[in-house]
Order: structure tokens, then sequence, then C-alpha cells
């Protein structure tokens, strides 16, 4: 049996909860957030994550298979306290 703990939770789900929101930057609120970046293939820029929206019940689109295929590191920057 694999080990990993790959797709399980906290990992985007229940308890992180990935967002990006520039004007939380100068926010005193950003303490409270996790932020999450990525980087594209041939790319050292790190970046926000992509925002995309899917509706509830819906069936999936074509491109949500696609959406990530470009990106090659995803981060998490938790929030430190002072």
């Amino acid at each position: 049996q694999d080990p990993s703990l790959e797709g399980m939770a906290p990992f985007f789900c229940y308890f992180i909860q990935p967002k990006y929101i520039a004007a939380d930057l100068s926010d005193s609120g950003l303490l409270g957030r996790f932020l999450v970046e990525v980087r594209y293939d041939g790319d050292n820029t790190w970046r926000a994550m992509p925002i995309y929206a899917l509706q509830r019940d819906a069936t999936l689109p074509d491109w949500a298979n696609r959406v990530f295929d470009k990106v090659s590191h995803i981060r998490i920057l938790f929030p430190i306290d002072g």
C-alpha cells in the first residue's frame, strides 16, 4: 500500500483553504491566511495560484483536467506570528 499522504486532508481540503487576494498583502489580516503560489515550466518567478470556478453539481468542464498542465511547482506560504 502507498504510504504517501498525497491527496489526503488537510492538503487543500477542510483545513488549508488557498486564496490569493492582492489587497491582503497590506492588510493586517494577512497573518490569518495561507498563500499559495505556483511556478510555470521554464519560469523561475512565483505567481499567485490561478483562480478557476466550477459550478456545484455541474459536469466537470473539459478545461478542468488541464489547468495545471504547465505548473511545475506549488508552494504554500504559512502565516507566521511576529
